[in-house]
């Protein structure tokens, strides 16, 4: 299989910057995605492998920005880690298609690593206040944003205030998209560990924050404003 057939398999168009339905940021990354999928699937590698490998190598770059005693060259190794799990979310449906290997487990496997990578980071930053009581409000946090908002979003209130948060909420640049917590976050703690560590305690603390309140807003909607008869 070429690379035009390839391409055609999996996105169905002859390029990928004619998915009108997404932005150029979103087809770049596609289209480098892409490149990098054709070539695993020549080499052999499977999307689940791939998903499993990135994801391991995602922990050690959370593992290294934990350290900031460590020089930059470890933490752009860490940001390149992180990074590279991004593009693996873009890699590994592009290659499971190709190969004829989509499956249940696959799809499952790519959303534990997405939720899980976002957990790790909301400990991260919490990480960085050193304190055992924040760190155990955040796992709570972290817990009903990423684990507990996907599972019953659906069943909550369809008014007008309820759909208003939850655009908030799940919005491509909300402080829980991927696109904020897996790429500009990473990317503000290696600013602020080397050129302007005394604001990383006040951003550590403003996103715990906004983190809470979050989860105060959302815990009170499935209490109050659910939808009784489902």
């Amino acid at each position: 299989m070429n690379y035009k057939e390839f391409q055609l398999k999996v996105i169905k168009k002859e390029s990928v910057f004619l998915r009108g339905e997404f932005d150029f940021h979103t087809n770049l990354v596609k289209w480098v995605a892409l490149k990098l999928a054709y070539m695993f699937y020549h080499i052999g590698i499977s999307a689940n492998f791939l998903d499993i490998f990135s994801l391991f190598g995602n922990i050690v770059g959370f593992i290294l920005f934990s350290r900031v005693d460590l020089s930059i060259g470890w933490h752009i190794l860490a940001l390149f880690l992180i990074y590279f799990y991004v593009l693996v979310d873009f890699i590994d449906g592009a290659l499971a298609k190709a190969r004829n290997e989509m499956s249940q487990l696959g799809d499952r496997l790519d959303h534990f690593g997405c939720r899980i990578a976002r957990f790790a980071m909301m400990v991260l930053i919490v990480g960085y206040l050193n304190s055992m009581i924040y760190l155990i409000v955040m796992v709570f946090c972290a817990g009903a944003l990423i684990f507990l908002y996907p599972e019953t979003e659906s069943y909550v209130s369809q008014n007008r205030w309820v759909q208003f948060l939850k655009k908030i909420f799940v919005n491509r640049f909300s402080f829980l998209s991927v696109r904020y917590m897996l790429f500009v976050s990473p990317l503000i703690l290696l600013f602020l560990i080397h050129f302007k560590v005394e604001y990383l305690i006040i951003y550590s603390m403003m996103m715990s924050f906004v983190y809470f309140i979050m989860t105060i807003i959302w815990l009170a909607i499935c209490a109050f404003v659910y939808e009784k008869n489902v």
